[in-house]
C-alpha cells in the first residue's frame, strides 16, 4: 500500500501542476494515505518485533519469493489463467474501450481509471515473485476491478446516446457480449460457492460424528501423507468447539496398520474420497491426484477393518474453462489436462469415510 498510494500521490501532483480538475483532491487523499500507511507499517513491524522477536520478511506467508525470470513467467502464466477464468468480461472490455478512446481521441470522462490501474497493477505485481497463486487473493484485486469496469460502463452507456448509429450499434454489440461473458464466468463462482460448502459441510459432519462417538483418549489418524492445515486445524475444532481436547490427532504416513489394531476401539481411522475436483477452484487441503495415490496404497489393508461412518456430498458444477484458450499459445497441465473441454458439467464428490480396526 505504501508504494501505491505514493505512486498516486507523484501522478496527481503532476496533474496538479498541469491544473487538472481532480489532481487537488487525489493529491491530498493519496498523501494522507502514504502517511499512515507508513506509521501503521512502522507501529506493526515495531509491535511484532518486540512482542513476538520474529522476522517479517522470509518466514510464513512471506516466504518463497523470487525474482528469477523464470518464477516470474511461470507465475504470471498461472495469473495470466485467474485472469481469464474469472476476468475474461473485464478483458474484453478494456479492449473495446481501449479501441474507442484511440478512435475518439480521448482519456475516459473520469479521471478514476488511472487510480484503478495502478491499484490492479500493483497487486498483481504483488503476486508474481510468489510461489502461490491461488484466486482468492485477488479480492483486494478486485476493489480496482469493481472501479474501473464502472468507469469503462459509463463510456460505453455514453456512446449510446450518440447521434450517430454505428456507435450506438458498436455500444450495444460491445454490452451484450461484455453481459454474456460475465454470466458465463458467475458458472465458475457458482461452482466455487458449491464446492465450499460441500466440503465444509462433510467437514463439519465428520468432525461431530468423532466428537459424538469416539472413546475418551482415542487416537486418530487422519490419511493426509503431506501434513497440512487440515491436521491442525480439525485438531482446533475437536478441542475448542466439541470439548474434546483427549483426543490425538495424527497425519498417516505410511505406517504399519496392524500395530493400530492392538488398540482396538481407541483408533479412528479417516479417508477422505474426492472425484472431479476442478484444476482451478477454491483452495482446499486435499488434491485429488495425491490423494488417489495415498488411498490406493492403504485400502488393500483396511479391507479388515469396519467402516463406522460415512458421509458424502455430491453437488452438480458447471465449469467455463477460458484458461484453456491459453493451451494454443503456452501449454500448462492446469489449463490444458485431457478430458476436460471449454464446458464442463459434471458431478463433484467429496466423501469421508471412518474406519474402526
Amino acid at each position: 500500500m505504501l508504494p501505491l498510494s505514493l505512486v498516486w500521490w507523484g501522478v496527481a501532483f503532476i496533474g496538479r501542476w498541469r491544473r487538472l480538475a481532480s489532481a487537488a483532491f487525489v493529491e491530498r487523499l493519496s498523501r494522507r494515505i502514504a502517511f499512515s500507511n507508513l506509521v501503521g507499517g512502522g507501529l506493526f513491524y515495531l509491535g511484532r518485533t518486540l512482542m513476538l522477536s520474529s522476522k517479517i520478511f522470509g518466514v510464513g506467508q512471506s516466504s518463497d519469493f523470487s525474482f528469477a525470470p523464470s518464477q516470474l513467467l511461470n507465475s504470471a502464466v498461472r495469473w495470466g489463467g485467474w485472469m481469464l477464468r474469472d476476468f475474461i468480461w473485464l478483458l474484453s472490455m478494456m479492449l473495446i474501450v481501449l479501441v474507442v478512446c484511440l478512435v475518439r481521441k480521448r482519456w475516459p470522462h473520469s479521471g478514476l481509471w488511472w487510480l484503478a490501474l495502478v491499484w490492479m497493477t500493483f497487486w498483481l505485481g504483488l503476486y508474481l515473485p510468489w510461489h502461490l497463486a491461488v484466486g482468492y487473493y485477488l479480492l483486494p484485486f478486485t476493489a480496482g476491478v469493481a472501479v474501473l469496469a464502472g468507469v469503462m460502463l459509463v463510456e460505453l452507456v455514453d456512446l449510446l446516446k450518440q447521434p450517430s448509429r454505428l456507435w450506438k450499434g458498436f455500444s450495444t454489440a460491445a454490452l451484450a457480449l461484455i453481459a454474456l461473458l460475465l454470466i458465463l464466468t458467475q458458472a465458475n463462482s457458482f461452482t466455487d460457492a458449491s464446492i465450499q460448502l460441500a466440503q465444509d459441510t462433510i467437514n463439519a459432519r465428520v468432525l461431530q460424528y468423532i466428537a459424538l462417538n469416539a472413546p475418551q483418549g482415542s487416537q486418530v489418524v487422519v490419511n493426509i501423507q503431506l501434513a497440512n492445515e487440515y491436521i491442525e486445524q480439525m485438531q482446533l475444532v475437536l478441542a475448542n468447539f466439541y470439548k474434546r481436547p483427549d483426543l490425538t490427532l495424527v497425519n498417516y504416513q505410511g505406517e504399519d496398520l496392524s500395530r493400530f489394531k492392538i488398540q482396538a476401539r481407541l483408533t479412528y481411522f479417516l479417508l477422505a474420497k474426492v472425484v472431479n475436483q476442478p484444476k482451478m477452484t477454491v483452495r482446499m487441503g486435499l488434491d485429488e491426484p495425491s490423494l488417489q495415490v495415498w488411498n490406493a496404497s492403504v485400502l488393500p489393508v483396511l479391507d479388515t477393518w469396519h467402516v463406522d461412518f460415512q458421509v458424502s456430498a455430491q453437488p452438480q458444477i458447471l465449469t467455463m474453462d477460458f484458461p484453456r484458450l491459453l493451451c494454443s499459445v503456452i501449454y500448462r497441465e492446469n489449463y490444458c489436462s485431457t478430458g476436460n473441454s471449454l464446458v464442463n458439467y459434471r458431478q463433484f464428490h467429496y466423501q469421508w469415510s471412518v474406519y474402526n480396526p
